[in-house]
């Protein structure tokens, strides 16, 4: 796996969050968007692998696949913003309800109302109860079947 190409489209995306960031966060417990500071972290792992340093996260395979697929989600959501198809604002509500999309198209409702509860909670200081959690995971997937993205 070539790091410098990784590493460069990581700095590729961090630009692209940069450039697509809200100039005033919404949320009154957050300065940077989820996906801005995920987008950081991913950089700062790629640039710490690359530079010979010990970085447990990235020593399978399969957790750099997981960033490169998170990295993808990230990059196609910012070019929305960017390209003028989603407003900026909501960044982080946006990108909330796409994850639990993702998570339920793989298969992984549970995943998706562990997700919720801890977003909820850590980026937007609100206590959300595991019925709240599965409810609101449920009406997506709703959703999603009456569009046909999942059965």
């Amino acid at each position: 796996m070539d790091k410098t190409l990784i590493l460069n489209k990581l700095d590729m995306l961090v630009k692209l969050c940069e450039e697509t960031e809200p100039e005033e966060s919404g949320e009154k417990n957050s300065l940077f968007s989820i996906q801005f500071v995920t987008a950081m972290e991913m950089l700062k792992k790629v640039e710490d692998w690359h530079a010979g340093k010990n970085v447990q996260d990235l020593e399978g395979k399969e957790d750099l696949i997981s960033m490169m697929k998170c990295a993808n989600r990230i990059w196609k959501f910012r070019n929305k913003i960017k390209n003028g198809e989603l407003d900026g604002d909501n960044v982080d509500l946006m990108e909330v309800h796409e994850t639990i999309e993702e998570q339920l198209a793989q298969g992984a409702k549970i995943t998706a109302i562990k997700y919720y509860r801890e977003v909820m909670d850590t980026h937007f200081d609100t206590k959300v109860s595991l019925r709240e959690a599965k409810d609101f995971v449920d009406a997506i997937q709703n959703d999603m079947k009456r569009k046909g993205v999942i059965n």
